[in-house]
């Protein structure tokens, strides 16, 4: 008996079972609102649940809005954008919302996922990124596992947890704030960016730019090797080499301790230093393995070895530049660096300072000769050409806004007791409390106790005339009326002179149409006694009804 051999490709397998899910599959349309709990959101009106694949997308001419998912969800799969399209989707994890699938998490065509809450994918390949994708996790969110693929992007930011990163492909990009801690390599195009803690080793594979930044941390092992290319801003602890025609760009804040026997720079590897505008420079140091890190590094004769001092502005001064802890054959080495200003070589300029130093002294010029104080501003454009400190003056008063304490107020620019009111304008430019003095007194009217009023003469006739002293609280020395009884009966007074136990008043009747000119009508002197022994006496006149 014969028997027929059944074939069956991979294809048609393909095809069965992808026509089997996507029966499955049930569509967001929003049409509700863009919480992802409320059944009417989801295609046929019953929600969605464990045995459902979510899809995600812009529907049509509709565009749904982004899902918003605050609670807990159990799905099958969840697919973010539609292929057949092809079209973008969207989804909002909130903090302390939860999402878990037994299946796909894929995000595609360019859809975005942000999350602040727990993801966990029951797919070994985990949350599968591509297709000019983006997802961002902030703090406090959590996944199980992320694969990066094809032009895709993720950001971690500080404060979110994964598990498992996939070592990324094609062209994906992967931003880092977070701590993360395994071992990770870059392949094909795609790029890292460490801005946060890589606890492992950064693997690179990839033709594109690698970045630590200037708050990034890699502990474990870097080696950079064919066109291999790293940016360093940050801080490096572990192996640290180059080989073959990889490439390195170490920028001046750069912290690079490589604890390797093998930290070396052979063949035809390139490294750029880039100085800082103060002179500062990122050195290359190492221990070999063993001990300070004032070690030599292994060197080979590479040939293209660069400090660029285009952002550097410190000139006129001494420039003492350590590019490495040590090296071997230094003699090449010295020789091989070429110092760049603007792309001008400036070697020149520069020597070795010998045996042990792996350093170069030398002085900067100021490529704009316009620039007398060496600020970065040129002379023309400088309101202070000989003044490194200053460059603009605000308000034309000869004072930099740097140094004026009032950049916008010509008549101003000095305000020694700190209280906002310029040594200018301030009778008291030292004591913070006080800036006027209306009577002119020299008691500042904050403190002074009678305001419009000489303190000193009235105080001093009071005490003469046996009046008594108001001490502030009510009270004070002598007989008679308080000072305070004074000031009230004050208004229109007079001092009269007293002769033979007799005082002449003076009476002057003004008129006026207006209430404004007045003119003299009538003047008449009243003689009054005043006995002698008579300590005080007060006289007063009214109109009589």
């Amino acid at each position: 008996m014969k028997h027929k051999k059944l074939t069956i490709t991979a294809a048609s397998l393909l095809t069965a079972f992808t026509a089997q899910l996507q029966a499955d599959f049930l569509d967001w349309q929003g049409g509700t609102s863009s919480d992802w709990s409320v059944n009417s959101n989801w295609q046929g009106g019953n929600g969605i649940g464990a045995a459902d694949t979510a899809r995600i997308y812009n529907s049509g001419v509709t565009m749904a809005p982004a899902s918003v998912l605050s609670g807990s969800a159990n799905v099958t799969r969840v697919w973010l954008g539609n292929q057949g399209a092809p079209e973008s989707g969207a989804l909002t994890v909130q903090s302390e919302a939860t999402l878990t699938t037994s299946g796909d998490f894929i995000v595609s065509q360019n859809s975005t996922l942000a999350s602040s809450g727990a993801i966990s994918v029951g797919n070994g390949n985990g949350m599968i990124v591509r297709d000019t994708a983006d997802v961002t996790l902030n703090s406090g969110s959590t996944l199980n596992k992320l694969t990066l693929q094809e032009n895709s992007t993720a950001t971690l930011n500080a404060g979110s947890t994964v598990t498992t990163i996939q070592n990324l492909s094609n062209d994906s990009q992967l931003t880092m704030n977070n701590t993360y801690s395994s071992n990770l390599t870059m392949n094909n195009a795609s790029s890292l960016t460490v801005n946060g803690t890589l606890d492992g080793n950064f693997g690179v594979g990839s033709t594109a730019m690698q970045y630590i930044g200037e708050t990034g941390t890699v502990n474990g092992d870097i080696e950079l090797n064919g066109s291999d290319q790293m940016t360093v801003a940050g801080n490096v602890n572990g192996r640290f080499s180059l080989n073959q025609t990889s490439q390195a760009i170490i920028e001046a804040t750069a912290n690079i301790l490589s604890d390797s026997a093998n930290s070396w720079i052979y063949n035809t590897a390139a490294v750029t230093w880039n100085v800082g505008a103060d002179g500062s420079i990122g050195t290359l140091k190492t221990n070999r393995g063993s001990g300070d890190f004032t070690a030599d590094w292994r060197y080979s004769g590479a040939e293209d070895m660069v400090v660029d001092l285009t952002n550097c502005v410190t000139y006129a001064t001494p420039l003492t530049l350590k590019l490495v802890s040590g090296i071997e054959n230094e003699s090449t080495f010295a020789s091989n660096v070429t110092f760049l200003q603007d792309g001008t070589d400036v070697t020149a300029d520069f020597v070795w300072d010998g045996a042990g130093t792996g350093s170069f002294t030398g002085t900067l010029s100021n490529p704009n000769s316009s620039d007398s104080d060496g600020d970065g501003v040129s002379d023309s454009e400088d309101a202070f050409p000989n003044d490194a400190s200053e460059t603009v003056d605000t308000d034309s008063d000869g004072v930099g806004d740097n140094a004026d304490a009032f950049p916008n107020d010509p008549n101003e620019s000095v305000d020694t007791d700190g209280d906002n009111v310029g040594d200018n304008a301030d009778t008291f430019p030292s004591d913070a409390t006080e800036t006027v003095d209306t009577d002119g007194d020299g008691v500042g009217d904050n403190g002074d106790v009678h305001p419009g009023y000489d303190d000193a003469a009235l105080t001093t006739y009071l005490s003469n005339n046996s009046y008594i002293v108001d001490d502030g609280s009510g009270g004070g020395t002598g007989d008679g009326l308080t000072e305070q009884d004074l000031i009230d009966l004050r208004i229109g007074s007079q001092m009269a002179s007293i002769a033979n136990d007799q005082a002449t008043l003076q009476v002057v009747i003004e008129q006026s149409d207006d209430l404004g000119t007045w003119s003299t009508l009538q003047t008449e002197s009243v003689t009054v006694d005043a006995p002698a022994g008579t300590s005080k006496q007060f006289f007063r006149y009214r109109m009589q009804d």
